[in-house]
Formats: C-alpha cells, sequence, structure tokens
C-alpha cells in the first residue's frame, strides 16, 4: 500500500501517503477498529449509517493533517480509540464507567502487544510517547474545548440527526488554528456548532433510546460473562465476533435482551416507577472563534448561549426515567 485514498463522508476525497502512517493503517489493531460501531449498535440493529471506529480515526488522521499537525500527532490520532472493546461506550455501562474512559485502560496493553511499537520505532517514534496524548493539543483536549477527535465525531454523528449536509461544509470550511487552538473563523459559525452540538447530545448520545440499548446490551454482556459464554478477552476482539458468541449460548435472557435491541418496544416516561434510570454523559462545547483583531473569543460563557447550556445540563442531569411499553 503506497497510498491510501478514501472517499470521506466529511471531508470528500483524501489521501495518505505517509509511510509511517501506511504501516499503522496495515496493522492488525488498526484493521479491527472496522468491525467496531461508532455508536456501538449498527452491527446489531442495522439501522442508520454504519460509522466505524476505523472511519472515525481516519478521519481525525485527516483532519490533523488538515489543520497542519506533525506526522507524530497524526499517527497518534490515528492509534487513539485501540483501546475500545467491542461495542464500543458499552463497556463504559457494563463496568460502570460513567466518564467514557474504560477503554483509556488498555490502549498501551493492546498496542504493546501488537506489531505497532516495532513500526514506531522503525520511523523513530516512541510507543511511549504516542500514547501520552496531552503532547497532541490539536488532536485531545477536555471539554469544552474542541479538539480533532471531539470535532470529527461531533461532525458525523450531526449528519445522522438532521443537521444539513451544507452546514457541515461550512464546519468544516470555517474551521482554523490558532496556535494550539482550534477555532473557527466567525463567532455566530462557533455558535451554531455549540448549539447543534447539545442537539446531538440530547438527540443522540444521551439520548433515552441510545442510554436504553447500551444499558440493555450491557447486560447481555454480563449475562454472557456470568454464565461462561463470553470471556473478558473476547471483548478486545469485535462486534460481530462477540455479537455470534452472545447468539450461540441459547440463553433465553441474552435472546430476549437482544430482541428488544433489534426491535425496540415504545418507551415512555415514568417518574413514579420506572424501570430505568438513564443518564448520560453529559456534553457541551464552548468553541473558540477568531475576532476580527485576530485574537481568540470563546461563546458559551455569557449571553443566551450561556443560559441554553446551563438549562440543558440541568435537564440532562435528571436523565430519563422511564418504562417500556408492554408487547
Amino acid at each position: 500500500m503506497r497510498i491510501f485514498r478514501t472517499h470521506d463522508r466529511i471531508y470528500g476525497n483524501a489521501e495518505i501517503r505517509e509511510p509511517l502512517l501506511l504501516e499503522l493503517i496495515r496493522s492488525t489493531p488498526v484493521q479491527r477498529l472496522k468491525k467496531i460501531s461508532q455508536s456501538g449498535m449498527w452491527f446489531i440493529t442495522r439501522r442508520g449509517v454504519a460509522t466505524t471506529r476505523f472511519e472515525h480515526s481516519i478521519g481525525v488522521t485527516v483532519l490533523l493533517k488538515r489543520l497542519g499537525a506533525p506526522a507524530e500527532e497524526q499517527a497518534a490520532g490515528l492509534l487513539h480509540d485501540l483501546g475500545h472493546t467491542a461495542f464500543s461506550h458499552v463497556a463504559d455501562v457494563l463496568m460502570h464507567n460513567r466518564d467514557h474512559t474504560f477503554h483509556e485502560s488498555f490502549q498501551k496493553t493492546l498496542i504493546d502487544a501488537s506489531e505497532i511499537p516495532a513500526i514506531l520505532e522503525r520511523h523513530g517514534l516512541s510507543p511511549k510517547t504516542i500514547l501520552q496524548l496531552e503532547r497532541f493539543p490539536l488532536l485531545e483536549k477536555k471539554l469544552p474545548e474542541l479538539c480533532a477527535d471531539r470535532l470529527d465525531y461531533s461532525i458525523r454523528d450531526m449528519a445522522q440527526t438532521g443537521v444539513s449536509r451544507n452546514r457541515i461544509r461550512h464546519y468544516v470550511r470555517e474551521i482554523n488554528v490558532v496556535g494550539n487552538t482550534i477555532a473557527f473563523r466567525q463567532k455566530n459559525t462557533a455558535e451554531q456548532f455549540a448549539l447543534d452540538f447539545i442537539r446531538t447530545d440530547q438527540t443522540y448520545w444521551s439520548s433515552a433510546r441510545q442510554l436504553l440499548n447500551m444499558r440493555l446490551l450491557a447486560d447481555a454482556l454480563r449475562t454472557g460473562l456470568d454464565e461462561r459464554a463470553l470471556q473478558l478477552d473476547d471483548l478486545f476482539t469485535d462486534d460481530p465476533a462477540v455479537l455470534k458468541k452472545l447468539r450461540a449460548a441459547k440463553n433465553r435472557e441474552i435472546d430476549r435482551t437482544l430482541k428488544l435491541i433489534q426491535r425496540p418496544p415504545a418507551i415512555f416516561n415514568a417518574p413514579n416507577k420506572p424501570e430505568f434510570r438513564l443518564i448520560g454523559k453529559i456534553r457541551f462545547v464552548e468553541p473558540a472563534y477568531l475576532r476580527a483583531d485576530n485574537t481568540l473569543g470563546r461563546v458559551g460563557k455569557k449571553g443566551p448561549l450561556k443560559n441554553k447550556i446551563r438549562k440543558y445540563v440541568a435537564r440532562a442531569q435528571q436523565g430519563h426515567l422511564i418504562r417500556l411499553a408492554k408487547t
């Protein structure tokens, strides 16, 4: 593979030519990401766009290159999601990790057990430092700031939740870098992005349906582990492999749970006697923008947007108190 070509749904036609990145793309851990759904559900429901961790990782790499990041940071972007288990953040529900950081604990272990250290060393890079994401300010920053990782996954998911293709293209065109900060060129673009980010969290990432599906799937995985139909190591294969083992278990509770995900019943608010109380990871961003004097401003710190963010956070902290409709 001398050139990796892709037609990305967000960035259009893109090429990766750097030998380091090409070797990493061919590696077993990166190829594994092709069968891990970004949402955690696609290989079960077959609904929506089948965004995978591989697509996202390639997207982050392409975006970092556009932003002028050095090759080492692009490599870190390509590798940043290798620790994800099958079904992505469902493992956080399974392991009661509210911060959605369970996968980060396994990044080093999975990389050390693969061909990736040898690839990095051949190109003069340290496997240890490539994992120190704090060294790569364009790739990773804490909420509520923007970074290439957060920008890529949010734009991909916005495209599934009703944000128009033209607006997505506009966001991509408006991205700029000032020092180590990703900023939009105009304040109104930054404000609109912040609103779309909240809307995506509300209607997708932290929606009642998504959180319920994650809880149900985590329950199925827990049953599989308890009944020895699964081993913990199986979680570090991929979605289809784990799903095959769950179905092969012929366990009534697992089969019932998977059916609820595949053919979801109606759900309704039940504040008095809920079957489930579901609270997601609450996300909002305060994007930077470029002022007329070329200094950076930041939206969401004051004014109407701050009030909208505050109200959304207060509402999201209450979670979803729901019951399933009887079938």
